[in-house]
């Protein structure tokens, strides 16, 4: 659930706001409700969930207020997958679905310097690589990374 700076009084504690340089389009003014972010934090896996598809549960990396996976090539399917405005689900602390969190679905390039900083991270987080060191390598020829940045609803 996301939501902004009129937070009232007793909510506004549990709000973290989203300062993020690696998300330029997540703005100063945008909040993200804590306990979503704490789970997203905590949590090895979310469901993505894109027009006119049932949710998947893909492994993901939760870096700089975004949610970041990779998918295709020999690593988790995401049908559907294309740029836009999608849904993504996590688990809270008593292992119950929270509100669906907005957010904004993009492909990361290959190449450019968003992978270069966001690959590293990805390849640490991925627990057992068949192809080891070379593994982001692989990603950059038959896999897509994506970025989820919350957005407003």
């Amino acid at each position: 659930m996301l939501t902004f700076p009129s937070c009232p009084t007793p909510r506004a504690a549990r709000c973290v706001h989203l300062l993020v340089p690696a998300c330029p389009s997540v703005h100063d003014g945008r909040v993200l409700d804590h306990d979503v972010t704490q789970a997203l934090k905590a949590a090895g896996v979310v469901w993505v969930v894109l027009d006119g598809h049932p949710p998947r549960v893909v492994w993901h990396l939760w870096h700089d207020g975004c949610v970041w996976t990779v998918v295709g090539g020999a690593e988790q399917e995401l049908p559907g997958l294309r740029p836009g405005p999608c849904e993504v689900v996590v688990r809270g602390p008593q292992r119950q679905a929270l509100p669906p969190v907005p957010m904004e679905l993009s492909v990361v390039e290959p190449g450019t310097e968003l992978w270069a900083q966001v690959t590293p991270l990805l390849h640490a987080a991925r627990l057992n690589p068949v192809d080891g060191p070379a593994q982001p390598e692989r990603w950059a020829r038959a896999s897509t990374v994506v970025r989820l940045e919350p957005r407003n609803p």
